[in-house]
């Protein structure tokens, strides 16, 4: 199953068939691209050869970048042998597009040249635009400690200096201050190596601490994050590799800090504009009808290449519709608006680049750019076999409509909320009871809540749709009529992990989109289906046109390596959930 980018990706492709008049006239206009940007690389990278196709070299590391990017887990060997066949039938595609030359034609050139040049740019961001970044010896030694010590410091915080005070009552060396760290693992902290002058502690106790020997209870600090009680693991003289070491890293962080001022002189050496109130719109368009169809729309510009919102999302090579049950058309529009910026900026660094001579020269970024390209040329090839022959009836839209409604195209209610959680019953019923007598919510929430991602936000959580899985442990209680209405404060609910004071932000009644408003992205749809019984058709007929030999050894054996990928993979994700 693709990811729903790619199939967004189609679906827009294909209503732009709609038109076959115009496109059949576009097809004869060419776009000037170079070779670079448009013939793809086979496999000449040193890894085995697992296939050909018309006498070009398919290789072990191309399959793999194309497994990576797809990220897609097969179910057991049936899984692996389609996925590899998946590969091979997009590279047919991939081989004839180039052969007719169609990625120059004036439909596709556009995505092609925004691959190109946001890759080349973010290349030459990385690697070349340093290089001319100038720094002195005198910067750098600003910047370096006065002695070359290094030292690793235990803390346990205290909410004030008097709790701290009393706790070395009790704390009198380094083995009581452990004793008393295992009782409150939750104070307990480790700033890592620092240098003298890094400003974690109070600049004056620097001396005091970096003087002291390893293994020793320091006493009381004022920190970076508050008073504390401090323990020396070690201090120690940086060895000369270190010491060169930390010299190179502080000459890079200068080169970090000037970069932005270059970056801001290439972009005012193009003509560049965002439209960003049309960027929060498309946001809210895509929420709505959840579809990339109505999408393609201008967003910004950089000298005479136009960027849309759909250019942008094809760029990222994700789409935000995996998130949009828990988002809001603003949060993705601001989203999608930075990304607009970051392409704007990688494309005219790219033109930069271009002028100066500069080609791609980051291994992991030719590689990048050579998977994203072959899979937009797969879709290219697609469309191209179509010829916009395609056609979808009223009927069937209408048809599509009331099997999908539920599922497309009516929002069930919801709410914007707030929460204050934890996992015991008394502390819940003291919160409440403060609520009761009149104390700010958004207060409670910071002062108490025990969900360190909303606490320091008032207790904001976000969008709750009645059904999904978000909170879905409290939904029959929270969507009770008396909660459905701005300002309301729920009672204690009990969740499957604790308990929920919830405030109501804003409330939100179920809506349906009616027919006449989502009919362009059904039609979409719709073609979609039909799209793909053509994709199978065009796979077909490229085995007849090309010879595709397999080499059956190679494969074997790269069958074997995908699997323990994926093995690897998911047991990754098992001991990590997120």
């Amino acid at each position: 199953m693709r990811k729903f980018w790619e199939v967004f990706v189609i679906v827009v492709c294909v209503t732009s068939l709609l038109s076959c008049t115009t496109r059949r006239e576009n097809i004869q206009t060419r776009v000037a691209l170079p070779d670079e940007v448009v013939q793809v690389s086979y496999g000449t990278d040193g890894s085995p050869v697992v296939a050909e196709i018309e006498g070009k070299p398919i290789s072990e590391r191309m399959v793999m970048d194309f497994i990576r990017s797809y990220g897609v887990g097969p179910h057991g060997m049936k899984g692996v042998e389609k996925t590899l066949q998946n590969f091979l039938d997009r590279e047919l595609a991939v081989y004839d597009v180039v052969s007719r030359d169609l990625p120059r034609l004036s439909q596709y050139a556009g995505q092609v040249k925004i691959f190109y040049y946001s890759t080349l740019g973010a290349d030459y961001l990385k690697n070349k635009l340093r290089e001319k970044v100038e720094i002195t010896g005198e910067e750098v030694a600003g910047v370096l400690p006065e002695k070359f010590l290094v030292g690793n410091f235990d803390l346990i915080s205290f909410p004030s200096e008097e709790e701290a005070r009393e706790a070395m009552e009790e704390i009198k060396s380094v083995k009581d201050f452990y004793h008393y760290a295992e009782k409150h693992r939750d104070r307990v902290s480790s700033t890592g190596d620092i240098y003298p002058g890094s400003g974690f502690f109070h600049p004056f106790d620097d001396a005091t601490l970096f003087a002291m020997k390893s293994n020793t209870f320091a006493g009381y600090f004022e920190t970076g994050i508050g008073p504390a009680l401090v323990a020396v693991r070690y201090v120690r003289e940086l060895t000369p590799k270190e010491v060169e070491e930390l010299v190179a890293k502080r000459r890079s962080d200068l080169v970090e800090r000037k970069v932005p001022r270059y970056v801001n002189e290439i972009l005012d050496r193009h003509k560049i504009s965002v439209d960003s109130s049309k960027v929060y719109e498309l946001a809210e368009r895509e929420i709505e009808f959840r579809s990339d169809a109505l999408l393609d729309e201008k967003v910004a510009q950089v000298d005479d290449i136009p960027i849309t919102y759909l250019n942008v999302k094809r760029w990222l090579r994700r789409s935000y519709l995996e998130y949009l049950k828990g988002i809001t058309g603003e949060t993705l529009g601001k989203f999608m608006l930075n990304d607009t910026n970051n392409l704007v900026k990688q494309i005219a660094a790219g033109l930069e680049a271009e002028k100066e001579g500069y080609s791609l020269t980051d291994e992991s970024y030719r590689r990048g750019f050579d998977e994203l390209r072959r899979r937009y040329y797969y879709y290219i090839g697609i469309i191209d076999h179509l010829g916009g022959l395609l056609h979808v009836t009223e009927k069937e839209m209408k048809k599509y409509y009331q099997e999908n409604l539920d599922r497309f195209f009516r929002v069930p209610e919801r709410m914007k909320v707030a929460h204050i959680f934890t996992r015991r019953y008394k502390k819940a019923k003291d919160i409440y009871e403060k609520l009761m007598k009149g104390e700010s919510f958004e207060e409670l929430a910071e002062k108490y809540s025990e969900d360190p991602s909303s606490r320091g936000n008032g207790g904001v959580v976000g969008m709750i749709y009645k059904g999904r899985k978000f909170y879905r442990d409290i939904q029959d209680e929270l969507f009770k009529p008396e909660y459905r209405k701005k300002g309301a404060v729920t009672d204690i609910l009990i969740g499957a992990e604790g308990y929920h004071i919830v405030k109501v932000l804003e409330y939100y009644p179920e809506k349906t989109f009616p027919y006449e408003e989502v009919k362009e992205s059904i039609r979409s749809a719709v073609m979609y289906s039909k799209f793909e019984d053509a994709r199978k058709e065009y796979v077909e007929e490229l085995k007849k046109k090309y010879k595709l030999v397999i080499h059956e050894k190679e494969a074997e054996a790269l069958k074997e390596k995908i699997k323990k990928f994926y093995e690897k993979k998911k047991d990754f994700k098992k001991v990590n959930p997120h």
